[in-house]
């Protein structure tokens, strides 16, 4: 399923912090994600504005990296995490359905589950960032 991932709550001061640590999750608030990246998260987004995924693409660049080698930061933009905070829980399957169905996602051969299943994590941290009034990122180890 292609890289490994997390998604993390957190302040955007905590950019640093987030990259250069060993293992995010034992400090910030958030859930594995592997195999999510930047793209899937494009095509996400674009099924929940209407919009081209191209047109959001430049929104999805690493915000922060340790070196070359990774690891990258990508912070979610805010209207994804409200439109993603906003998907009522019976809206997920429908919803994890269009976007198993993406470009992005038949390209990485993911399913409908894996969709449902990482789009209820990331609900409910885009939940608990906006609830915090703090910042959602994926961080894409290497």
């Amino acid at each position: 399923m292609g890289v490994l991932a997390d998604l993390i709550v957190a302040e955007m001061a905590d950019t640093q912090s987030i990259v250069t640590s060993d293992y995010p999750l034992e400090t910030f608030k958030g859930s594995n994600a592997d195999g999510l990246d930047p793209l899937m998260l494009a095509e996400l987004h674009a099924l929940l504005t209407g919009q081209p995924p191209q047109e959001l693409l430049t929104a999805y660049r690493p915000a922060a990296q340790a070196s070359e080698q990774g690891p990258w930061l990508v912070h979610v933009p805010p209207e994804m995490v409200r439109r993603l905070a906003d998907v009522a829980p019976q809206d997920h399957q429908a919803l994890a359905v269009r976007w198993a169905a993406s470009d992005r996602m038949r390209e990485h051969a993911t399913d409908e589950e894996w969709a449902e299943r990482m789009l209820e994590r990331a609900a409910f941290l885009a939940q608990s960032a906006a609830f915090e009034g703090k910042e959602l990122f994926l961080v894409i180890y290497n």
